[in-house]
């Protein structure tokens, strides 16, 4: 900290100033040529995604990261961020080596609050995967529950379940599906998730259709929804759209660092755009079906 004295925050002794954040807890208030060292211990060499949650007022706020007085990000920006709140930027494919290390995080323009920091393995390679249906043994599906079937080339839901396909590691991504709603209108897609369970004593789809981390886009009363799964369901976004059961609908997500678009029948101007501030870095993609029956084809999952 290059300021004289602390902030009014009294947590520390030292010159390093603290922000109270909306998050809960507190940030670190950094400025040009300021750094923080963390000694951390990487359990095996990849590279990683890295979510950086911050604040800042001004516009030309910048960072690097180091580990051990190596840069490994190159030159970082933050984007001011309106009406104070606290948000995030995601860096990609940040080479680390296993061990110990001393991780930098420097100011090299502006200033700004530092709130966390989170690592997660990077699969950032091309994704051109497709799923027909055609085979009528149902596979390359990480996890599946709820009644699932196969037949003609669609693969049909019972009334309520789950299921998910792809890394867990995958980031930013394009997936699109023709789905046809059949009894109620509660299914969709869901990406960028991880960690699905079942409820009660882990053999319940219907306790449990909220039991994953990720995010979940489907039609419904004529609105496109956009919800955010923490085992949970929290609304984020809805938008106006006309669609009746009993047809074929086809539905795309876009996903790109902290911004999500859904598009539908192909249209270029998005139905619902998104932009999630502090988003969830990364995961699978699938279906979820709610008190509903709904048909799916020609899963198509590909990144740029």
């Amino acid at each position: 900290d290059k300021t004289t004295g602390t902030s009014e925050l009294y947590i520390r002794k030292d010159s390093v100033d603290k922000v109270e954040s909306s998050l809960g807890g507190y940030g670190v208030d950094v400025q040009t040529g300021e750094w923080l060292n963390y000694n951390i211990n990487v359990a095996s060499a990849n590279k990683f995604n890295a979510r950086i949650i911050y604040a800042s007022s001004v516009s030309n706020s910048q960072l690097k990261l180091f580990l051990d007085e190596n840069d490994i990000s190159g030159v970082v920006d933050l984007p001011l961020i309106k009406n104070a709140n606290w948000g995030s930027v995601i860096v990609k494919n940040l080479e680390m080596n296993q061990g110990s290390h001393m991780l930098k995080v420097k100011a090299v323009n502006g200033s700004f609050g530092l709130y966390a920091l989170k690592f997660q393995e990077a699969n950032n390679e091309p994704i051109q995967q497709v799923y027909d249906f055609d085979d009528e043994v149902d596979k390359n599906w990480s996890y599946i529950d709820g009644d699932w079937s196969i037949s003609d080339g669609v693969l049909s839901s019972g009334s309520t379940g789950k299921r998910i396909t792809g890394d867990y590691n995958w980031s930013d991504y394009t997936i699109e599906v023709d789905i046809k709603y059949v009894n109620g209108l509660d299914a969709g897609l869901i990406f960028r998730a991880r960690n699905p369970a079942q409820g009660r004593a882990g053999n319940s789809p219907d306790a449990g259709i909220d039991f994953f981390q990720g995010y979940y886009a489907h039609i419904e009363n004529e609105r496109i929804i956009l919800s955010k799964h923490n085992y949970n369901k929290v609304l984020l976004a809805s938008s106006p759209i006309n669609v009746q059961p009993g047809h074929w609908y086809h539905l795309k997500a876009k996903i790109s660092g902290n911004k999500i678009s859904l598009f539908v029948n192909n249209k270029n101007d998005a139905a619902l755009e998104y932009e999630d501030l502090i988003p969830l870095m990364g995961g699978g993609v699938g279906f979820r079906v709610n008190q509903a029956k709904a048909m799916f084809d020609d899963l198509i999952i590909t990144n740029e």
